[in-house]
């Protein structure tokens, strides 16, 4: 861990630096896409949203996606204020899409969670401050077959944090859950387990989570114990996996996950088709190493594997699970891998990057998200050099390969998911993007991007 950067993933979607430079940006440059800021008209009695409605005919053919709508969700007027966009849709073909705002200096900074249905109307937005204290550090998000959204992140007490001198932090493991679609959310709870606050600080850096298809949540997360802010020395840290039977509402104590020697840069990604079985990805920044293991969570605590080098030359693992066992993973630049049956060892499956064949092209984040015998990536892709990017989204069913995918937008914007360490600071535009699909096959992405010279939450339904 270096500098102020922390080093943040995606469910959902691609780990990118974490950091903010100096300087105080006006906390009121946030503003709603046409939605009021608020908590929303009385929703009355929580009731359970029930099974999804007929859906239409599944989409199970490879093809380049089409868009059918797409919306801006939130907009910042200056960067740094909207970020980390993540997304999870609902039985009913609701997107509920969170992202995190701040104001810069951290004064105010909150999980913002809008539900958009299936016709693309915003029908919630909902600022989230974990009991007057501090919520950041990424939200990650999945609907169980029960059609309950779980959502994740990293808490931390306004008293201990102290982002620009770097004081101590007083880091938790936080999770909350909607049963009515992303309509209202029960309360944040920690979910970690009480540790004693150390003076070189402490924070959980941005989970993973799976829903499997028995309903059992899978998470994993980063905790870094040490100097966290402003120390270029390589900090420890710890792996660790837990999860929930009863869909988000209670937790397993965390448990660490071992085998590899963690200092410096690391990360993890997880994948789950049932409680007893769950890939995780073990992600050597530096290095750029990616090793996996399973885990078997019948009893608790679970029976965890030796990690095993898997892929040599990318990071940032996330993955899609069938509920057979099969896993197909994908690393943050763009290399593809797949274990085609429960337990099996992943196999070279190909490189996004191909998909445009366009010299001296470079591939940033990614994002995997699997309906029936399709699977979806999205992904950005551009140029490290002139900081322009594109978001890319590609669906394959069954055995064929991916087809040319559709670019959003129009032209490429400006921006780069990449911090510079030697002091300067480049323009960041978010860190990740976030794709997952509905009953009918159909697919929502969630990115941000700065097409109008601002930071923009986007959400685009695609066929």
């Amino acid at each position: 861990m270096r500098g102020v950067a922390v080093w943040i993933a995606l469910s959902a979607g691609c780990y990118l630096s974490h950091a903010r430079p100096g300087g105080t940006p006006d906390a009121a440059s946030v503003e709603d896409a046409g939605v009021p800021f608020d908590a929303g008209p009385e929703a009355g009695p929580i009731e359970d949203a029930g099974p999804p409605p007929d859906a239409a005919p599944v989409v199970t053919e490879t093809g380049t996606p089409i868009v059918e709508w797409e919306v801006a969700v939130a907009t910042s007027a200056r960067s740094l204020s909207v970020a980390e966009a993540e997304v999870t849709v609902t039985g009913d073909g609701s997107a509920v899409v969170a992202w995190i705002t701040d104001d810069g200096a951290l004064a105010e900074s909150r999980i913002d969670v809008a539900t958009l249905d299936a016709d693309g109307n915003v029908s919630r937005r909902r600022g989230e401050i974990y009991g007057g204290r501090l919520v950041d550090f990424d939200p990650a998000a999945c609907t169980t077959p029960g059609n309950v959204v779980v959502l994740v992140a990293g808490c931390y007490d306004y008293d201990r944090y102290d982002y620009y001198s770097g004081g101590p932090t007083d880091g938790h493991l936080c999770a909350t859950r909607s049963i009515d679609g992303g309509r209202t959310f029960d309360d944040w709870t920690e979910i970690d387990p009480p540790l004693e606050p150390i003076p070189e600080g402490r924070l959980y850096d941005r989970p993973w989570i799976a829903c499997a298809s028995d309903g059992t949540v899978w998470m994993t997360v980063s905790r870094i114990d040490g100097d966290v802010f402003y120390s270029y020395d390589p900090v420890p840290q710890v792996i660790l996996l837990t999860a929930s039977e009863d869909e988000g509402e209670s937790w397993h104590e965390p448990v660490e996950v071992g085998g590899v020697e963690m200092v410096g840069e690391w990360t993890p990604g997880v994948g789950a088709s049932s409680r007893s079985d769950v890939v995780i990805g073990l992600s050597d920044l530096e290095e750029e190493r990616i090793y996996t293991t399973r885990a078997d969570g019948s009893s608790w605590p679970p029976t965890i594997g030796t990690p095993v080098l898997t892929v040599d030359g990318d990071s940032f693992p996330v993955f899609a699970t069938t509920p057979s066992g099969a896993t197909e993973m994908a690393g943050w630049r763009g290399v593809l891998a797949a274990a085609p049956d429960r337990g099996g060892a992943f196999v070279a499956d190909g490189f996004l990057g191909d998909l445009v064949p366009t010299a001296g092209v470079d591939v940033a984040c990614g994002d995997l998200a699997r309906r029936e015998d399709c699977l979806w990536a999205a992904w950005l892709q551009g140029s490290w050099s002139a900081l322009e990017w594109s978001v890319l989204v590609s669906r394959r069913c069954g055995a064929d390969p991916f087809p040319a995918p559709l670019v959003r937008p129009d032209a490429p914007f400006s921006g780069t998911p990449h911090v510079y360490y030697g002091g300067t600071w480049d323009v960041w535009f978010g860190h990740f993007i976030g794709v997952s699909t509905a009953p009918d096959g159909t697919a929502r992405v969630a990115w941000v991007d700065t097409r109008d010279g601002a930071n923009t939450v986007w959400v685009a339904k695609l066929r």
